[in-house]
């Protein structure tokens, strides 16, 4: 598994909201992903697969492993000294459809600043053709 993105915040900060767009944390930044959908297809990451699986801690910082052909762990980190330690989701990534369509995918966080950092998961989602 690969590190795709790698944040730290100045203060510590907790997940406020999962829904089918994303993530949103106290400080107002916002992890999601974005996909051109087309009208024969659905190429997503299923946040809200982690929905009920949201500790209710304060962190300072977190990663995002790729894991090729399935979806995105993410590690948060109570202390970014110490990254042995960590609470640990999955959110899987899909791509359904015939096969005509592109499968990109890309994840999105915008820290509080309004800063835009994106990465291309394409190798981490879940290829389904029917």
């Amino acid at each position: 598994m690969t590190i795709i993105l790698d944040i730290n915040f100045t203060e510590k900060v907790k997940i406020s909201k999962v829904d089918d767009e994303g993530i949103i944390f106290t400080d107002g930044s916002q992890l999601g992903s974005y996909h051109d959908q087309d009208c024969c297809e659905h190429v997503y990451a299923n946040w809200e697969d982690i929905k009920g699986e949201t500790p209710d801690i304060w962190f300072m910082g977190f990663s995002i492993e790729g894991v090729s052909g399935s979806g995105l762990n993410i590690l948060l980190y109570p202390n970014t000294l110490n990254k042995y330690i960590y609470i640990r989701l999955f959110v899987p990534c899909y791509n359904h459809q015939n096969g005509y369509y592109s499968s990109n995918l890309a994840l999105i966080y915008t820290s509080a600043a309004n800063i835009t950092t994106t990465v291309d998961i394409t190798d981490f989602v879940e290829d389904n053709y029917y």
